[in-house]
This record gives C-alpha cells, sequence and structure tokens, in this order.
C-alpha cells in the first residue's frame, strides 16, 4: 500500500516570527543565524507552492526545527548548531546545513522523547510492590541510607514514597498505596493507577534492555548525547548514564493517561517564574483533560527530603515540546509512525532514531498523490 504525502496542514504548522519580532522575544538570538533560518524557510514554502512536496515539506519542517531551537534556548550560552549554522553560510551552504540540524533534531531528540507506541500496544507485566518494600526504603532513609535505584520496581517504589503515593498532577491517590494500606483509610482522595514515567527515556541508560548490548546500540546511545550537547543540553550524559537513569530527579509519578500524553509530547511542564518547583501544565489536541481534574498550575513536594524532578530536565523536555509542535515535527512523526507497518518496525524503547531516519527518507521520496 503507497503512503500518501503529508497534507499541507501538517507541514505549515506555525511560521517564524519576522528578526524584528524574534529580537523583542528573545533578545539573544544571533541575528545573523535567524536570517539565514528565515531565508532557508523561505525557501522551502516558495517550493512547496510550486509543488516540489516531496522534499520541501521535510525542508520546511527542518528550517522551523532550528528556528524556533533559537528563540528557545535552555540556558544563556548559545549552542554550538549555531556557529555551525554561521561557518556554513561562509562555505555557501548554509539552507543544507539547516536542513540536516532540522533532521537531526528530528531524528534524534524530537524521537527520543516522543516515543513510538504501537497501535494496539502489548501490555507490559505489572510492577509488583510489597509493603516489605516500602517498609525497608522508608527505613533506609530515615536512616539516612541511600537506596540504590537500579530498576523499575526500586524506582517506582521510592518515587511513591516521595510523592505521598499521588499522582504528582492531579493528587489521586495510587492503588498500591490503598492495597497495601500505606495511606490514610479510606483514601481522602479518588484512587488511580500510576506509572513512574522517565522524562529522559530509559534507553539512554539501557539501549538494549536492562544492559548494553550489540554495539550499535551502544553507539547509538554515544551519538543521542552527543547530539543533545550539540544542540546545547549539555552537562547531563554522567548523571544520567546506566542505572542513574533511574534518579528520581528524572522521574514522576503520574496518572497512567497523562504518563501517555506526557512520553507523546501532549503535555508537559512549564516552570513559574520565582516559584521553586511550580509548572503550568501545557497540553495540546489530542488531550483535552478534565479541568476539574488537572489544574492549571502545581507545586511539586517532596515527603522524606527526597530529590523533587530536575527543573532542568522538565525545562529540556518542554523546550522540546513547543519546537516539535510548533515546527509541525509532531504531525510529522504521527504521520511517520502511523505508515510504519508499510517501511519497517521501530524499536518500542525510544531508541528509534536509525529506523526512523530510514522512514523519513522513504516518506519524503514518495510522490504526491
Amino acid at each position: 500500500m503507497a503512503m500518501r504525502a503529508l497534507p499541507p496542514t501538517a507541514v505549515m504548522a506555525t511560521g517564524l516570527p519576522t528578526l524584528q519580532k524574534a529580537k523583542e522575544d528573545c533578545p539573544r538570538v544571533s541575528s545573523a543565524a535567524y536570517q539565514l533560518v528565515l531565508q532557508a524557510e523561505r525557501q522551502a514554502v516558495d517550493s512547496h507552492a510550486q509543488g516540489h512536496t516531496s522534499g520541501a515539506a521535510t525542508n520546511l519542517i527542518n528550517a522551523r526545527i532550528v528556528g524556533w531551537l533559537l528563540l528557545n534556548p535552555v540556558d544563556d550560552n548559545p549552542a554550538p548548531f549555531v556557529s555551525e549554522v554561521l561557518a556554513a553560510n561562509k562555505r555557501g551552504d548554509s539552507t543544507q546545513k539547516i536542513n540536516e540540524l532540522g533532521q537531526v533534531y528530528l531524528n534524534y531528540i524530537v524521537s527520543l522523547f516522543k516515543q513510538y507506541k504501537p497501535s494496539t500496544p502489548t501490555r507490559s507485566p505489572p510492577i509488583e510492590l510489597s509493603r516489605s518494600l516500602f517498609d525497608t526504603l522508608r527505613n533506609d532513609i530515615l536512616a539516612e541510607l541511600k537506596p540504590s535505584l537500579t530498576d523499575d520496581v526500586t524506582t517506582k517504589a521510592q518515587a511513591l514514597l516521595r510523592d505521598d503515593f499521588r499522582c504528582m498532577v492531579t493528587g489521586k491517590i495510587d492503588l498500591h498505596g490503598v492495597s497495601l494500606h500505606l495511606v490514610e483509610m479510606p483514601p481522602p482522595s479518588p484512587t488511580t493507577v500510576t506509572e513512574c514515567a522517565h522524562i529522559f527515556p530509559q534507553s539512554l541508560g539501557f539501549p538494549s534492555g536492562g544492559h548494553y548490548g550489540a554495539d550499535e546500540d551502544k553507539n547509538h546511545v554515544a551519538t543521542t548525547w552527543a547530539i543533545l550537547n550539540r544542540f546545547g543540553y549539555t552537562g547531563m550524559e554522567e548523571e544520567l548514564a546506566g542505572s542513574s537513569i533511574h534518579r528520581l530527579e528524572n522521574v514522576l509519578t503520574l496518572d497512567a493517561v497523562l504518563h501517555h500524553f506526557f512520553d507523546q509530547l501532549y503535555l508537559w511542564f512549564e516552570a513559574v517564574p520565582d516559584k521553586p518547583h511550580t509548572y503550568r501544565i501545557e497540553t495540546r489536541p489530542p488531550y483535552f483533560p478534565d479541568p476539574s481534574e488537572v489544574p492549571r498550575e502545581v507545586t511539586f513536594t517532596s515527603r522524606y527530603n527526597l530529590p523533587l524532578p530536575s527543573p532542568k530536565y522538565l525545562r529540556i523536555h518542554a523546550a522540546c515540546c513547543r519546537i516539535a509542535h510548533l515546527s509541525g515535527a509532531v504531525e510529522y512523526l504521527d504521520k511517520v509512525y502511523r505508515d510504519r507497518e508499510d517501511l519497517g518496525v521501530l524499536a518500542e524503547d525510544g531508541a528509534s532514531a536509525p529506523v526512523l531516519s530510514h522512514l523519513l527518507q522513504r516518506l519524503s521520496s514518495i510522490p504526491t498523490e
């Protein structure tokens, strides 16, 4: 079955603002680099208008990814990719470099956070928690011993202790807390099924289901970290390597439904200035939260003085969400994932970049019907 080319609405997303408006919104933006990105965007728009949709669709998204990247820095230091654009301009191939950078960000970073979920998912075996595990962890914490976070079970249990057996957004109480009589009975809030949501996915620590396997898996993880650094997302590799991917700063206790939309970039947390660990909850369709359950703003608190989710990790996740939606990358990946059965199989652990690159190349080569 032949795939259809992306409809115009899927690739037109949100156009980049003018240089003047960009400087008003982000005074630190590199004017020279941003002007080059605007030129690349204009070339892609013109090419698309002339009917050259096969390559123009991806080039337009790529240019807008780089443009919104410039307008959504995560710290005060210019990311290395900015100097790549400027150096390419001296060689006369800035548009090619911008397209390449946008494609790399899409293949490796957007797809890192927007994990592939099959349309008919296979349910993972439930994580079994016991009263004795919680008692041991609590005693270790009170004795100021640092429990080892080496697996999903220990991580979820310690996160539940930190978050008082509640979803960090809705405040609903986890079923484990009720069934093991670890919360007040009857529970003061409705109950729900919670999951341990990783901000940076487990595939960055364990690409082969718990230990490094084939060399290509190790190479992919190394490449992903290099690319994160390339785009200014630095200083995290040592913090999250191996079993450290399970550190409490990288996990949230979320209702299972919220976890799904968080992993799909339809829900994220925007930091509220001057209010520590307080976030505005942002959502995008197809997720339409019930306002009586999902507040507009939430403040994370911790029991036992355990570490809360890292503001830096959440800031990077939020930046990726904004860039992916503004550029049209979310809709583009949704299209790729829907057509995956015709073009191959994507990994379900977040490490899909090599196959995704192949899918995107195939998609861009298919003519319009």
